[in-house]
């Protein structure tokens, strides 16, 4: 007689050590687990079955081995909408601070693409005579003969920016530079230039600051000119710029 309790309580314990599958549609299974995938739970539903089943995570809330231990699979897909739902900010404002040197105040506005690839920037430059202000009182200790021009104008145009990469902290980009204006350094010329430019962008993932460095190779093709200089009016020449530009992201 206690031969067979001991034999039914065998049979107990045997059919509670299963484990439990918990899906979404508030359903439970017993079942044998075989194993866990990235994707897929495998299991039998008997432990001497040669038929194995499977069932998706994303179908699941929970699955308890018979040991009692629990893998949650709900908290791996809230985790990864909250991943998914993080945008990259696609506004950035910023200044070219070393273009004052040479008669530019320099600002930018730039929007990103929703996935951060190509970026629009369209730069506003209030352009004026550095030899009037910063370079007058070296100028009068010299015989440099120089007609000066003053007051201000204006440059602006268009950059197309292509970033590569998927790197938080620092991308690769190149594209189009193009600019139009007057420009009161050393002449009063009017022209416009295109460019390829070439780059970096540098950033915290954490701070709001982006700092690009780029050098741009192309032709400027001068509109027309005043004063008397070495310069050809309608005339295309080489041209090149290097350019920093730090800038606030929102």
């Amino acid at each position: 007689m206690r031969f067979l309790i001991y034999i039914f309580i065998f049979f107990v314990v045997c059919l509670n050590a299963q484990d439990k599958l918990y899906f979404k549609n508030a359903t439970l299974k017993k079942c044998y687990l075989i194993t866990i995938t990235k994707d897929k739970v495998y299991y039998k539903n008997f432990d001497t079955s040669a038929t194995s089943l499977q069932a998706n995570k994303s179908d699941l809330v929970m699955l308890e081995t018979y040991n009692g231990i629990r893998y949650l699979f709900f908290e791996e897909e809230k985790l990864k909408i909250k991943t998914d739902s993080i945008k990259p900010k696609q506004n950035n404002l910023g200044l070219q601070p070393f273009n004052f040197l040479i008669g530019r105040f320099t600002f930018n506005y730039e929007r990103l693409t929703n996935d951060a690839k190509i970026g629009f920037m369209i730069p506003f430059s209030i352009t004026y005579n550095p030899f009037e202000s910063i370079y007058k009182s070296q100028m009068n200790s010299t015989n440099f003969n120089y007609n000066a021009k003053r007051g201000t104008n204006i440059i602006t145009g268009l950059d197309i920016n292509f970033y590569i990469g998927n790197k938080q902290n620092s991308q690769f980009f190149m594209g189009p530079r193009f600019r139009y204006g007057t420009d009161l350094f050393i002449t009063n010329i009017e022209a416009y230039s295109l460019q390829t430019q070439f780059g970096y962008k540098y950033q915290n993932p954490k701070h709001n600051f982006v700092q690009h460095l780029s050098l741009g190779f192309g032709f400027a093709r001068i509109l027309s000119l005043s004063g008397n200089n070495r310069i050809n009016s309608k005339q295309s020449y080489v041209w090149y710029s290097l350019n920093y530009r730090l800038s606030i992201k929102w």
